[in-house]
């Protein structure tokens, strides 16, 4: 709107804004963006399906690779420049192998005491959210996954003094991520949340009910060969892992049951975001949901992902100090 860049100078002429549309959200933003920009706006809509167990339905998966091929033909056309179907096919071996490598990570998580908090994960997602298509990502990664696993193995914890494991329901608030210290006090760790342990990692449902990381396609064996092949896969493959696959109370609680047995969770802290309706349909059931099946003790508190006029941090500091207090932990001495 200024005309200024984040990273200095003036803001760059931008030929096409590209967005997925998996709520009105995505879609409309990206749109109005574009029209300030002066730009083309290309954009693939997401069926919301409510459930991750029905996203294998072949119409789905038509509806969405049918898109993928139409907007590369598009940016062809605005670019000017060919398509090169090889690099496609190689940045979604990379994507997926990524998403693997996120998930065998919080996977490691579930070791007591936990390894890596909450906050450092939102650090360690930034490669994940913008590169995940580059080979230097699955490289940083692997890395990642090579310190978890030496960190387990020496019991190495981020909160030394851990004897309670939070687990957190949405995004944060961006704006006060010191709010996720505050249990440290009391000898108390947020593991982490759906939103980075699940959100945007290749995690699938096992045989004996638990979670567990998906298989990397190249370990699998998948083969693709051409365009038409890798776009279907993604379709499918991004179908099934998408965070627009918990929309539904009764899907949530699943996910949170998942989270709350295979993490060893002592409390839940859910975050109502007026920020995300998404994220925020169906908190309160799974809150009844998880209080009922599990009598894990749980919390709410209101904020805003993006907008401090919605958020205030005395009040959520104090309500989350007073649930780790009703869980009968005190402060420790400095």
């Amino acid at each position: 709107m200024t005309g200024r860049y984040y990273f200095g100078g003036e803001f760059p002429k931008v030929d096409f804004v590209f967005t997925q549309n998996a709520c009105d959200t995505n879609g409309k933003c990206q749109l109005l963006l574009a029209e300030q920009l002066g730009a083309n706006y290309v954009m693939v809509d997401i069926p919301v399906v409510g459930n991750y167990k029905q996203t294998r339905r072949p119409y789905y998966v038509d509806y969405v690779a049918a898109q993928f091929n139409e907007a590369i033909e598009k940016i062809k056309r605005i670019s000017g420049r060919p398509h090169d179907d090889e690099k496609l096919i190689e940045a979604i071996y990379n994507r997926c192998t990524v998403e693997v490598l996120w998930a065998e990570i919080m996977a490691l998580n579930q070791a007591i005491p936990s390894p890596m908090d909450m906050k450092s994960q939102y650090t360690f997602l930034v490669p994940l959210l913008v590169a995940k298509y580059k080979p230097e990502t699955v490289e940083f990664y692997r890395a990642l996954k090579q310190e978890m696993e030496e960190r387990v193995k020496q019991g190495i914890a981020a909160v030394p003094t851990e004897r309670c494991r939070l687990l957190h329901h949405g995004a944060p608030p961006w704006h006060s991520l010191r709010f996720f210290r505050v249990p440290q006090a009391y000898g108390a760790v947020f593991i982490g949340s759906d939103f980075s342990i699940v959100q945007f990692a290749a995690f699938e449902e096992k045989p004996d009910g638990k979670f567990g990381p998906s298989r990397d396609p190249r370990e699998a064996g998948v083969v693709l060969r051409n365009r038409e092949e890798a776009l279907r896969f993604f379709a499918e493959w991004y179908l099934e892992r998408a965070a627009f696959t918990w929309c539904g109370a009764q899907t949530r609680i699943d996910h949170q049951l998942h989270l709350v047995k295979e993490w060893r969770v002592d409390g839940v802290v859910y975050h109502v975001d007026r920020g995300c309706e998404n994220n925020t349909s169906g908190v309160l059931e799974s809150k009844m949901g998880v209080s009922q099946a599990l009598g894990v003790p749980t919390i709410v508190y209101e904020g805003n992902r993006g907008d401090t006029r919605d958020w205030s941090e005395i009040e959520s500091i104090d309500r989350l100090e007073s649930f780790l207090e009703s869980m009968g932990l005190k402060k420790l001495e400095e």
